[in-house]
C-alpha cells in the first residue's frame, strides 16, 4: 500500500496536479462489518462467500464515500483510487461504487489507463485526483 501511495504521490507531481489521500480506518471498517459477521444480526449471512463480497462492497463505500467528500472539502473536480490498481481487489465492484459515490457526491469518479511511472505500467492503470 505505501508503494502505490509513493507512486500516486509522483504522477500527481508529474501530472502538476493536486492530491488528497485519505487513510484507511479500521475500526470504521469493524464497525461497518461486524454486523456480518454476527449470527444474532438481521444483516448476518451465512454463506462465507457472500458475505466476502458485502464486506468488501461496505468497505469499498466507506472508502471512496470519504473520498468523494474530502475531494469536496477540497474543491476537487473530480476523485478516484489507488483501490483499482490491486490484484487483490475487485475492480467490477470497485468501479461499481465508485459511480454510486460519485452520483450521490454530485463529483466524477475518475478511472484512467494512460500508464504513467514505473509503478503504474506495471500494474497497466493510474490514478489521479485533478484540482478545478
Amino acid at each position: 500500500m505505501q508503494r502505490r501511495q509513493w507512486d500516486l504521490a509522483e504522477v500527481a507531481a508529474r501530472l502538476q496536479c493536486d492530491l488528497i489521500a485519505s487513510l484507511w480506518r479500521p475500526e470504521e471498517y469493524r464497525s461497518a462489518v461486524t454486523p456480518l459477521e454476527d449470527p444474532q444480526s438481521v444483516q448476518f449471512y451465512p454463506d462465507l462467500e457472500r458475505r466476502a463480497r458485502k464486506r468488501c462492497r461496505r468497505c469499498y463505500r466507506q472508502q471512496l464515500d470519504g473520498t468523494a467528500q474530502a475531494a469536496i472539502s477540497g474543491d476537487f473536480a473530480a476523485f478516484s483510487t489507488t483501490l483499482l490498481v490491486s490484484p487483490y481487489q475487485d475492480r467490477t465492484e470497485i468501479l461499481a461504487v465508485g459511480s454510486e459515490a460519485g452520483q450521490a457526491n454530485e463529483l466524477p469518479f475518475l478511472v484512467m489507463t494512460d500508464a504513467i511511472g514505473p509503478f503504474w505500467a506495471k500494474k497497466g492503470q493510474n490514478i489521479w485526483i485533478s484540482h478545478r
